[in-house]
């Protein structure tokens, strides 16, 4: 049996092979942002990566609503909600978005993410095929993935 690369090994392999194909990814700092305007490395620049859609994220009133909230209840979740409780705030939000839904129960995620992964793994299981565009985004590739279904691109 042939011997596998020590772990370093393969890492610096495919950190060149990246490098070769000019496929490398990486961070940057973003210095200010203001709605869809960000500021880099000195350079006004216009982000269009923005999941912001609605542009409450340097909403006056969101902003004052999160110190507001901070303030009380402090930051942090301290827990899994199955662990530690569910907040009564997120309780009072998911009721007032099922009611403005008109439906009985809403169930709110932290980001679209874990919403595509709970949702899928929810609805999919072992046995049953998920068939997905192959440009779909990776949530929902993992979480057909982390279902144990057939996944078909």
């Amino acid at each position: 049996m042939e011997k596998r690369p020590n772990l370093l090994d393969r890492l610096a392999l495919q950190q060149a092979e990246r490098d070769a194909a000019s496929a490398r990814r990486r961070l940057f700092a973003v210095e200010h942002r203001r709605g869809n305007q960000l500021l880099r490395d000195g350079r006004q620049l216009i982000d269009f990566a923005s999941n912001d859609y609605l542009g409450l994220a340097q909403h006056a009133d969101v902003i004052e609503a999160l110190r507001s909230a901070a303030s009380e209840h402090g930051v942090g979740a301290t827990a899994a909600h199955l662990v530690s409780g569910h907040h009564r705030l997120h309780l009072e939000l998911q009721d007032y978005v099922a009611d403005w839904l008109g439906q009985p129960r809403a169930l709110l995620f932290g980001s679209g993410y874990l919403a595509n992964l709970g949702v899928l793994q929810a609805l999919l299981q072992t046995d049953d095929l998920c068939v997905q565009d192959k440009l779909n985004h990776a949530c929902l590739l993992d979480g057909a993935r982390l279902s144990r279904a057939e996944l078909k691109r």
